[in-house]
């Protein structure tokens, strides 16, 4: 009798002990059905892509989170993807508000950095603000010659969204609500506000984020074998950040999304690509000072970020996810002003 109890409970502790587990493996796929599904898309891990850093990787007030020399950060291409908790939190948003761990490796900034003063006090505040300022210049107009495109607009993470389109901040497939729309928005006033004729790629090149420069890399590279005429490549992103000061700019009365540069230098012919960077930079500071927040720099970006492909090419970052879609898309009459202006000086 005594024995069969024994076994009796001894069943009951195990089936106990198997609920357990199945409930963890439960939760651990609900939370992290992302990275599994990325894993097992790849068969080998020799098969990843090898990147020194992660594009749109800021400075969070003093977390510094970047180690050039960190084999982990070798297989990471895109947001998502990192085995690494720090670079985690900056890429996938929603993160930080669930573990504030800090780090203290070093990354390489130019032109850009936070202060107490950006610390954000209200979620409607902003960090900056103009007086009246205006926007758009008739006297830029040209003829429109839809032959001769001059802008090319591409996302190698076409699914980036803003905070009020994406409640948990992740990404959306519809292009009305993400990066894609908002470039959208941007060629059609170059189009018919200045008459530059602008070509654009909405394609969802991160459908798997592991390998989203290569998937974006390739179609750019069939674009400029078919034609090499672009005076201005733009590989349009949203950042990651929960410092709505620092991200908004009040222009004109209306809250307005920062936009910020992100380089590599490391490629042959990086010049170029800087120097461009440096022109629009200098035209923003000029027309909207505190639009733009400057540069973020890397010495070997994934795939260095296309850039290698053409010097026009740059990396522009819109706001973040803590930007509502409509102050990104208030963001685009800036940057066509500033576009057309660095193209009529060209």
């Amino acid at each position: 009798m005594n024995t069969r109890k024994k076994d009796h409970d001894k069943s009951k502790k195990g089936v106990l002990y198997i609920a357990v587990i199945l409930s963890i493996l439960v939760v651990f796929a609900i939370v992290f059905k992302d990275q599994i599904y990325l894993l097992n898309s790849k068969t080998n891990l020799k098969d990843l892509e090898v990147s020194n850093s992660v594009e749109s990787f800021k400075i969070q007030s003093t977390d510094l989170v970047h180690n050039e020399n960190q084999v982990l950060n070798n297989f990471l291409d895109i947001r998502r993807f990192n085995l690494t908790h720090a670079i985690l939190s900056h890429e996938i948003a929603w993160l930080k508000y669930y573990d504030k761990t800090e780090t203290k490796d070093k990354v390489s900034v130019s032109n850009f950095s936070l202060n107490d003063n950006d610390l954000v006090k209200d979620a409607n505040s902003t960090a900056t603000s103009q007086a009246d300022t205006n926007v758009y210049n008739p006297s830029l107009k040209q003829v429109l010659d839809k032959n001769k495109p001059q802008v090319y607009i591409y996302h190698t993470h076409t699914t980036e969204s803003y905070f009020n389109v994406s409640i948990d901040f992740k990404d959306s497939k519809e292009k009305k609500y993400n990066i894609s729309g908002v470039g959208q928005i941007l060629s059609e006033m170059l189009e018919n506000d200045y008459g530059i004729a602008t070509k654009q790629d909405d394609a969802i090149h991160n459908d798997v984020y592991v390998g989203s420069y290569k998937h974006s890399r390739e179609a750019l590279q069939n674009e400029l074998a078919c034609y090499s005429g672009y005076k201005l490549i733009l590989d349009m992103h949203r950042d990651a950040s929960d410092n709505k000061n620092a991200e908004t700019i009040n222009i004109n009365g209306e809250n307005v999304a920062k936009i910020m540069f992100v380089l590599d230098i490391q490629h042959e012919g990086a010049e170029k690509n800087i120097q461009i960077t440096n022109d629009l930079i200098a035209i923003s500071n000029k027309l909207f000072p505190g639009f733009c927040k400057g540069t973020y720099t890397y010495d070997g970006g994934s795939s260095y970020f296309n850039q290698d492909l053409s010097g026009n090419n740059v990396l522009i970052e819109v706001g973040a996810n803590c930007n509502t879609l409509e102050e990104a898309k208030n963001s685009q009459k800036y940057i066509a002003r500033i576009i057309a202006e660095y193209l009529n000086n060209k």
